[in-house]
């Protein structure tokens, strides 16, 4: 209901039924890095029943932004983080940021390994709980096949029309710091 919210307060149209299902068994998805997936000939997007419950809105929210005519991964993230973080639903808003951090965490990460394990563990105790029980329920499905997967996505991608392939989806960040600069936030 956010998505569809957000959208039609920006003019973008609802029409049609997208409609979101839990894919069984868990782990289905996530063994191959990936959490959801939008199905158009069914007009449903798709995701991990075993994804923790603090991911599921904002992959939902994605995948159903797939099914109202985006086909950009970046801004599906993008979409799925502006439906989760403007909910009336706490839980669904923290969910939401959540999510974005853990995207902006990976390539701190990745740049500043030292530099980001402090500032974790600076993180409130009820954050860094939410965090490790999102890494502990990853953790039971581990990726099958992860190279290959890769190599394999990022070309699906890329015969898609999206040039950049799979860092398309850190796109999130720059229309997020864009639509934040906009919103004076």
């Amino acid at each position: 209901a956010e998505l569809e919210t957000w959208l039609g307060q920006h003019g973008f149209s609802t029409a049609g039924r997208v409609r979101g299902r839990y894919v069984l068994p868990k782990g289905i998805f996530l063994r191959f890095s990936s959490s959801g997936l939008y199905f158009p000939f069914t007009g449903e997007g798709h995701i991990d029943a075993g994804l923790h419950a603090l991911q599921k809105p904002y992959v939902m929210a994605h995948e159903l932004a797939h099914g109202y005519g985006f086909g950009d991964e970046g801004t599906c993230n993008f979409l799925g983080y502006l439906a989760c973080i403007q909910s009336d639903d706490p839980l669904i808003a923290y969910a939401g940021h959540l999510n974005y951090w853990r995207t902006l965490a990976a390539d701190y990460l990745q740049y500043e390994p030292e530099k980001y394990r402090e500032f974790r563990e600076s993180l409130p105790l009820g954050i860094q709980s939410d965090l490790d029980a999102i890494n502990e329920v990853l953790l039971r499905y581990p990726d099958i096949m992860p190279r290959f997967r890769y190599y394999a996505y990022d070309a699906y991608l890329k015969s898609q029309g999206i040039h950049e392939g799979i860092k398309n989806y850190d796109r999130v960040t720059m229309l997020a710091r864009a639509w934040r600069l906009s919103q004076r936030i």
